[in-house]
C-alpha cells in the first residue's frame, strides 16, 4: 500500500487523534506546538509538507505566516481545505519527493509526521532545500529508530498488528514499515548532505524535532 493510500484510508482516524485525550494525542500536540515555538511568528511564505489534515497549518496561519500545505493523500487535503476553505487553492495533493514548486519559493518550510514516509528521503531532503529561499529555515521531526518506544513499535507491535490484519477480517490497515529505519546520526548526515545546518534539537517522545538552516 502506497503512503497516499494508508493516509487516505487512516485520514479521519489519525486527524481526530489530535483531540484524544491519550498519549497519541498528547504527543501530537506536543509536537506541533513545539514545531510552532522552533518557527516562531511570520510573516513570511512557509510550506507544510506533509500537512495531514492541516491542523499545524491553521496555526501558522493564526500565527501570520502564508501557508502553502503539500500532501500525498487526497483524503488529507480534502480535512485540510475543509478545515482551511480560505486557503483551499494552496493546499495540494502532491509528492515531497517531487514538490511542485519553483526553487526558492518559501521563506521556511514545516515537515512533522512525514519524512519517515518518504520513500527516497535524500532526494525528499533535497527538494526541501531546493525551495527554500537562502537562509531559509526548516523544521523537520524524525523518529529516534534505537529508542525503546520506536524499537518496541517495529519489532513487537507492528509484527503483532500485520499479523491479525491476515488472519482477521478488520477495517484499518496493517501499519506501515518503516522505510528509513536509520539513526539520529545518520538522519543528521542526510540533512547536512541536502544543504542544511543543524541548529538544534529536541527530543519529543520518539521524535526528535529539528530546527535546520539552509
Amino acid at each position: 500500500m502506497s503512503t497516499g493510500a494508508f493516509f487516505d484510508a487512516e485520514a479521519a482516524r489519525y486527524d481526530a487523534s489530535y483531540d484524544a485525550d491519550d498519549w497519541a494525542g498528547r504527543f501530537l500536540r506536543t509536537r506541533l506546538e513545539a514545531a510552532l515555538r522552533a518557527l516562531g511568528d511570520g510573516p513570511g511564505d512557509v510550506l507544510d509538507a506533509g500537512m495531514g489534515g492541516g491542523r499545524l497549518a491553521a496555526e501558522l496561519d493564526d500565527h501570520g505566516w502564508t501557508v502553502t500545505g503539500i500532501d500525498s493523500s487526497a483524503k488529507m487535503v480534502g480535512l485540510a481545505r475543509r478545515r482551511l476553505p480560505k486557503l483551499a487553492d494552496r493546499l495540494l495533493e502532491g509528492d515531497l519527493g517531487a514538490l511542485p514548486f519553483a526553487g526558492g519559493s518559501f521563506d521556511a518550510a514545516v515537515a512533522t509526521g512525514a519524512l519517515e514516509y518518504v520513500g527516497d528521503l535524500p532526494h525528499g531532503l533535497e527538494e526541501l532545500a531546493r525551495v527554500l529561499r537562502p537562509g531559509g529555515r526548516a523544521i523537520v521531526s524524525f523518529p529516534n529508530y534505537r529508542s525503546a518506544h520506536a524499537l518496541w513499535r517495529r519489532f513487537a507491535l507492528y509484527p503483532a498488528a500485520r499479523l491479525a490484519k491476515r488472519i482477521l477480517p478488520l477495517s484499518r490497515p496493517a501499519p506501515m514499515r518503516p522505510l528509513n529505519p536509520i539513526s539520529p546520526r545518520q538522519f543528521e548526515d542526510a540533512l547536512e548532505a541536502a544543504g542544511f545546518r543543524v541548529v538544534a534539537r529536541r527530543e519529543i517522545g520518539p521524535q526528535i524535532l529539528y530546527e535546520a538552516a539552509k
